[in-house]
């Protein structure tokens, strides 16, 4: 039995997938990715998430990811997809009802198969994503977060070149209820 304080979930799935789009980055062409249609792909994996409360309003995060993805058709890993993921996330809130939230999270991204301007199959290397937020109800249901994507700027431009630091301000219409992951 699991203590109250803590939430944990496991995810295990399995789909078989038909006419599924995948984009795939072009390494000759910076800025650019093509779009490309698998015929039928094999989706199988797992996801896990486990959450828990600190004190003075913090919760902390972690995830895992394992993915194995198969292309039927060519009878191989399918291209674009990485194996395994991981995140890791630090929020705040100023209590239940409260008008302020904050939220740190890291992601790491394993090596994912891609194919160069002659079609031969390379990979790109692993990366991590990191993202900085800080939020506040602005009246009833009304949320403005304002924040920083890929913080700490890792990019490859050889195949992420849309990954670069970007800053930006959203704006909510949302329940009541607020959800920070």
């Amino acid at each position: 039995m699991r203590p109250a304080w803590l939430y944990y979930r496991v995810t295990l799935f399995n789909n078989d997938v038909r006419d599924m789009i995948i984009n795939l980055a072009q390494p000759d062409k910076p800025n650019h990715y093509r779009k490309t249609n698998i015929d039928h792909v094999f989706t199988r994996g797992l996801e896990s998430q486990v959450r828990w409360p600190m004190p003075l309003g913090f919760h902390g995060a972690l995830g895992y990811t394992y993915l194995k993805a198969h292309d039927v058709k060519r009878d191989e890993r399918l291209l674009g997809r990485p194996n395994h993921m991981a995140n890791l996330g630090l929020s705040w809130s100023d209590g239940p009802g409260g008008k302020w939230w904050a939220m740190f999270y890291l992601k790491w991204i394993d090596c994912i198969p891609q194919l160069d301007k002659d079609d031969n199959l390379i990979y790109q290397k692993s990366y991590t994503l990191s993202r900085l937020s800080l939020g506040r109800r602005i009246f009833g249901r009304l949320d403005m977060t304002v924040g920083v994507e890929n913080l700490l700027d890792s990019v490859d431009r050889e195949f992420r070149v849309d990954q670069g630091r970007r800053f930006f301000i959203k704006v909510d219409l949302s329940s009541n209820t607020r959800k920070l992951w």
